[in-house]
């Protein structure tokens, strides 16, 4: 009995060891960009951040994934409706309440927030990808503690095992190299108002020009059973409440797709019809309805949220006449505030 307990007491205190040494390693690649994609997304965020404190307030945020990053020109819609605009599109793999808290960091009382989210951020159930474990881990740790804690120990014991014999990043020069040359390529990259540039159809390489042939339309937005989880619409919710304390209006929109026959019938238009009535719900108003939003293949770059400049710059330009009413009235309420 005596050797079966000492055996047992060995095991845990292996894993507990095991599991503490661990949790050291985490919190030393805390801040450690370990990968191509989450350090872009880091330089995207310190660019933005960047350029969201020159643009004074009030100004219209574009908010959402990489189909405002791609999709939207905020430097075109600033000359087109005479009003500021600041691109704050990033990552569509980022989880919602992400995107939203750091909408939150920059918006201020006054702005319009333009809501343009891709139609998984409706349907994808709670909780965190690998790609946001990476990125929270090594582009914005600070944002771990807002984490609830089975994310936290999620997080924890997902981090790479490779970065053990990496020394610590402000020692690393590969890091700080890499850093460097990710925050010149997003300067190089992102314009003045946050957006992306320099995705011109001439600059497609032939493997892009062969991914865009073969694009599928975005097929969770077509299926029958098509999933709002509730999670995600009080999170939404709970935005709406803050912008109206903030005294910032809301506003949603369409994310910019590839166009297919497939999204003009059932169950895609009842899909979309619904995302409209769940934000309607709680005093969101919605423009268009999801059609206008749908651009011919000859216009992407590279995935389905993604649009080439010269798709950007057409896309911009009916956003424009879309919301160039909504515009006037918000200058309007602009006037009757001072």
């Amino acid at each position: 009995m005596w050797a079966h307990t000492k055996f047992f007491m060995g095991v845990l205190s292996a894993l507990a060891l095991g599991a503490g040494l661990w949790t050291v390693h985490f919190f030393r690649t805390l801040g450690y960009r370990v990968d191509r994609e989450t350090i872009h997304v880091a330089a995207w965020y310190d660019r933005k951040d960047e350029v969201a404190s020159q643009i004074p307030s009030p100004r219209v945020v574009l908010v959402g994934g990489s189909n405002v990053l791609y999709g939207l020109s905020a430097r075109q819609l600033s000359n087109q409706l005479n009003a500021p605009f600041l691109n704050f599109g990033t990552h569509g793999g980022l989880p919602l309440d992400y995107l939203l808290y750091k909408s939150q960091q920059v918006a201020r009382s006054g702005d319009m927030i333009i809501l343009a989210l891709e139609y998984e951020q409706y349907s994808r159930p709670r909780g965190i990808n690998s790609m946001a474990i990476r990125y929270f881990i090594g582009g914005d740790p600070s944002y771990l503690p807002l984490l609830d804690f089975p994310q936290q120990l999620q997080c924890i014991f997902s981090a790479s095992p490779q970065s053990l014999l990496q020394p610590p990043p402000t020692k690393s020069k590969k890091y700080l190299s890499r850093l460097h040359k990710a925050k010149e390529a997003t300067r190089v990259s992102m314009n003045e108002h946050g957006d992306r540039t320099g995705h011109t159809l001439a600059s497609m390489t032939s493997h892009q020009r062969e991914v865009v042939a073969k694009l599928k339309p975005v097929s969770s937005i077509s299926l029958q059973d098509f999933i709002h989880h509730e999670h995600n619409w009080t999170l939404l919710r709970r935005f709406a409440d803050w912008c109206a304390n903030e005294q910032i209006m809301l506003v949603a929109v369409y994310p910019n797709t590839i166009d297919d026959p497939i999204l003009h019938q059932e169950p895609a238009v009842q899909n979309l019809a619904k995302i409209r009535e769940r934000f309607e719900r709680f005093g969101v108003p919605v423009l268009g309805n999801g059609t206008e939003a749908m651009r011919p293949r000859e216009h992407f770059y590279d995935t389905v949220y993604h649009l080439s400049e010269e798709g950007q710059k057409s896309r911009s330009a009916d956003f424009a006449r879309m919301i160039s009413p909504l515009i006037g009235e918000w200058k309007g309420h602009q006037s009757d505030g001072r």
